[in-house]
C-alpha cells in the first residue's frame, strides 16, 4: 500500500467516526425531545439538551449537519430563536 493510500484510508476512518458520532447526538437528542415534546418547543431546553449531548465540540461543518438531521426528523431546527413581544 502506497502512502497516499493509507492517508486515504485514514481520512475515511475518521470520516465514519465522524458520522457515526453526529448519529448518536441526534439519536439522543430525539429521544429526549420525543419523551417530552412540550419541552422541545423551549429554546432553553434546546441550548441545554445541546451542551448535554456535547455539540459544544462540533464544528462549523458539523453542527448544521447535525441540526439538519434533527430537522429532517420533525423536530424544531434548534438554530431557530423564537423573539417574543416582551424583549422587543
Amino acid at each position: 500500500m502506497k502512502l497516499g493510500d493509507l492517508a486515504n484510508v485514514r481520512l475515511l476512518e475518521e470520516r465514519r467516526a465522524e458520522l457515526r458520532r453526529l448519529r448518536r447526538m441526534r439519536d439522543r437528542y430525539i429521544a429526549n425531545a420525543q419523551a417530552d415534546v412540550v419541552l422541545q418547543t423551549d429554546e432553553f431546553w434546546r441550548l441545554g439538551m445541546l451542551q448535554e449531548i456535547g455539540a459544544a465540540e462540533l464544528n462549523e461543518r458539523e453542527l448544521p449537519r447535525l441540526c439538519h438531521g434533527i430537522v429532517n426528523c420533525g423536530l424544531q431546527d434548534l438554530r431557530h430563536r423564537e423573539i417574543s413581544a416582551a424583549s422587543i
